[in-house]
């Protein structure tokens, strides 16, 4: 499927993994909203968005999976210190 959409060669990708669901916590529409994750309540963008002061990605990708991150928190404790680390380098 990926290659007939993507028209690339996937040399680069080493592996793939399944979602769980259940390694995420799940954060409900007004939650997040009000912990103001992605956009602030008052005027809906990103500026003054927890993302926003986080975010110092330097390319498109890191900042989507910055945003996923954040987005989508762990629960296993072991999974977030490797994260730590991750971005600690």
């Amino acid at each position: 499927y990926i290659e007939s959409t993507q028209k690339v060669d996937l040399a680069h990708i080493e592996s793939i993994q399944p979602y769980k669901i259940e390694q995420y916590m799940i954060i409900d529409s007004a939650s997040r909203r009000n912990l103001e994750i992605t956009e602030t309540m008052r005027e809906g963008k990103k500026k003054g968005s927890l993302l926003w002061v986080l975010d110092k990605t330097s390319t498109a990708m890191g900042g989507r999976l910055l945003r996923r991150w954040l987005e989508q928190p762990l629960l296993d404790a072991d999974e977030i210190r490797m994260r730590l680390d991750a971005v600690e380098e």
